[in-house]
Formats: structure tokens, C-alpha cells, sequence
């Protein structure tokens, strides 16, 4: 490996940002692209540091609710392989939902990790989208019990970075 391909691929794995990349998928939506981020049990805040969408799990009555946010699809209508881009936590492993159009696609659970907000992938196949169809993305904040914060545990807040389609 050349030092010109080194030195960026180290930047890109050490920086805070997850490592997404728009040329392997048809389409990326980051996180931020998403709107209507408080229509769930308990609104999203954007966590700049990670590029990331999360549950102030800080806020008790937020634990173990849902979020939500959606984004309207403009683009070739098709079936589409859908890659959730969600973010592991050392304090939870959080479910995530996919719904298109009010219909729900699929869930996923992110596994256990060591590391700190390292992507996990979670894909739906073969789903049928039009223009105007709306997709949303659901996740909850959760504790796993194994990382103890004040009088009890910390929470993982149910982050994730993006949405990628790719055309089946």
C-alpha cells in the first residue's frame, strides 16, 4: 500500500465520523438529511461529533422509547436493498425499525461491542420504493447493565449515521 492510499485511510479510521462512503450504494442519506426527528415516543437531537442521529438517553423518561425520523424518496422508483449505517454501543445494544410508507420492513439489533460507536450494518432486501415514498427510521435507547453510570447504568442512545440504497 503506497503511502498516498495510507495516510487518508488512517485519517478516515481514527476521525470521529463513521466511515460512509457514497460511491458503494446508488443512494446515501446521512443522518442529517432526515426530518420530523421528534415524531416518535421522544425526539432525535443531530450528535455533531459522530454525524449521527441519538436519544438524550440523559433524560430518563427517554429510555427504552423510540425515536423516529423519516425522508421523503425522490429518486428511480425500483427494489432497493436498504443498509441501515447504526452506530454500537459498549452500554446497549438498541433495536432499530425500518418503515416505508407506514409499513414495517424490518427490525435489527445491533450486537455487542468493546468499541465505541464502530458501524454495524443492518440490510433489508428487496424493498419496493417509488417516488414519494417515505422512510423512516425507528430506535430506542437501552442499558445492557454493563457499564455503571451514578446510582445505576449508562445508555446507549440508539445512534445511527446513515441510510444507503442500492438497486436489487
Amino acid at each position: 500500500m503506497t503511502v498516498r492510499i495510507l495516510i487518508p485511510l488512517l485519517i478516515a479510521l481514527c476521525s470521529a465520523a463513521p466511515l460512509v462512503s457514497a460511491t458503494e450504494y446508488d443512494h446515501l442519506f446521512k443522518a442529517s438529511a432526515f426530518t420530523h426527528t421528534d415524531s416518535g415516543d421522544v425526539p432525535y437531537y443531530f450528535d455533531r461529533n459522530r454525524g449521527a442521529l441519538a436519544i438524550n438517553a440523559a433524560v430518563e423518561g427517554h429510555r427504552e422509547k423510540y425515536a423516529r425520523a423519516s425522508i421523503v424518496f425522490k429518486e428511480k422508483p425500483g427494489s432497493y436493498t436498504i443498509t441501515l449505517h447504526a452506530m454500537r454501543e459498549t452500554d446497549g445494544e438498541c433495536t432499530y425499525r425500518l418503515i416505508v410508507d407506514g409499513e414495517l420492513i424490518g427490525t435489527a439489533t445491533n450486537g455487542e461491542t468493546d468499541t465505541d460507536y464502530e458501524i454495524q450494518l443492518h440490510q433489508f432486501e428487496n424493498v419496493k420504493l417509488v417516488s414519494g415514498s417515505k422512510i423512516t427510521v425507528e430506535s430506542n435507547a437501552v442499558t445492557n447493565g454493563k457499564i455503571p453510570e451514578g446510582e445505576g447504568t449508562a445508555y446507549a442512545r440508539g445512534r445511527w449515521a446513515a441510510v444507503s440504497l442500492s438497486l436489487d
